[in-house]
């Protein structure tokens, strides 16, 4: 039974973790539609999600990576 609580928590974190890519992706997809990419900065992309600026990081580990998943 210990197990399958495991499992389901590992589900979970991976949801909450791909939710949170998408919500950035998708922030970043509506900013770059804005303004150019050089203009975009991390700060403006996080301000325009729920997310703190760490969490990009935990994504991504530059602007260029982002842009890249995005594309």
């Amino acid at each position: 039974m210990a197990g399958s609580v495991q499992v389901e928590q590992g589900r979970r974190r991976r949801r909450r973790r791909q939710d949170s890519e998408q919500e950035i992706l998708v922030a970043a997809g509506r900013l770059l539609r804005e303004r150019p990419f050089r203009e975009l900065t991390v700060d403006d992309l996080m301000a325009a999600t729920s997310q703190s600026r760490t969490a990009f990081y935990r994504h991504f580990r530059s602007k260029d990576e982002l842009v890249t998943a995005i594309l």
